[in-house]
């Protein structure tokens, strides 16, 4: 069976895709003609550091079956690496040359802009196809990211749910975790802020500390561990009347009522319980606040309800409640007024 293009890239679907589309051009040169000449010389990946930039230009170098040829900088005189690394790359009937941070070489050597331009400009006529990563985009010279040079530009940022969810399924299945769809959609809310690099690094330490046993509390305390420095004691412990009751309000809620969010899990820890629930909106709507709002005032109606009373931890939840009515929106405020002056309970 055929390997996928990249199979080993989760994610990043949309800059694969035109990855593809160049490297078809690429293999195809020879029916080009003329228009051979226009082939993209270099390609810049850039982001913050972290977010899979390496990982990108070692494997789409690998699909190539090019000689790869390597610029690391490390030497006293980088110039004459560049040089040389291209002299032995146009050799070649094609060949990758890789610049590993090439914004950290140029930092190092201002000549090195001169230099590689010279390089990318005399090539023209060779097959030398140039990928280089970069952490800091608005240090590149105007003149390199011109056509003809790096005028190929990919940020590898994740930005979409959708790349999201296929990386954690990549990296579960790399670390031999099982997740279920819920799984899932919860850890794509967990991630969601976070780069290529941490997340391939919860699952693994995940895999390594728990095994073929590890469930999603346990990712969960494992990222928190990366984060923090802290491991969650994993000892037994009481899950009080109210605390259940509290959360069984939330997910009663969300899973009946809600239009705008999505219950995915309860789970309880030494600190008490937590509701966890997918957005379903990016923008913060009125609907969408007025949601939120009936949500964290959903535990604090199941107390009273069952219990005639309310214990303090419900505080944070009349916070959050606090905070979405500071725009001092009279819907809102009427919301707050009918559930709790007239009791007209949410549920």
């Amino acid at each position: 069976m055929k390997n996928e293009f990249l199979e080993k890239v989760y994610g990043y679907k949309d800059i694969k895709k035109e990855l593809k589309v160049i490297q078809d051009w690429y293999f195809n040169a020879d029916k080009l003609g003329e228009k051979k000449k226009m082939l993209p010389k270099g390609i810049l990946f850039y982001s913050d550091p972290g977010e899979g930039k390496t990982h990108i230009v070692r494997e789409y170098s690998k699909s190539f079956n090019y000689p790869i040829f390597v610029i690391e900088g490390n030497d006293d005189n980088v110039l004459d690496e560049v040089v040389k690394t291209y002299e032995n790359a146009s050799k070649e009937k094609n060949a990758i040359v890789i610049i590993d941070e090439i914004d950290r070489l140029i930092q190092k050597d201002e000549k090195l802009t001169r230099v590689l331009m010279a390089q990318l400009d005399g090539y023209k006529s060779s097959s030398v196809l140039t990928l280089a990563t970069c952490n800091n985009y608005y240090y590149m010279p105007e003149a390199l990211l011109r056509e003809g040079r790096f005028d190929r530009h990919f940020r590898t940022s994740i930005n979409d749910q959708d790349d999201l969810l296929e990386m954690i399924r990549g990296f579960a299945k790399d670390a031999m975790i099982e997740l279920s769809e819920t799984d899932e959609n919860e850890l794509v809310e967990l991630f969601f802020h976070l780069n290529a690099s941490f997340i391939r690094a919860v699952f693994n330490n995940s895999s390594l500390r728990y095994g073929n046993k590890c469930t999603i509390t346990d990712i969960i305390n494992t990222a928190d561990f990366l984060r923090t420095g802290f491991i969650q004691k994993n000892e037994k412990f009481k899950v009080t009347q109210r605390v259940a009751i509290h959360e069984a309000g939330h997910a009663v809620y969300l899973y009946l009522f809600s239009n705008t969010q999505k219950f995915l899990r309860i789970y309880f820890d030494n600190d008490g319980g937590k509701t966890v629930y997918r957005d379903l909106e990016e923008n913060e709507t009125r609907e969408n606040r007025e949601e939120k709002i009936r949500c964290s005032l959903a535990g604090l109606i199941a107390e009273d309800l069952l219990l005639k009373n309310h214990g303090i931890g419900c505080g944070e939840d009349l916070e959050k409640v606090y905070y979405k009515c500071q725009d001092k929106s009279p819907t809102l405020l009427n919301l707050i007024f009918l559930t709790f002056v007239h009791r007209k309970l949410i549920l």
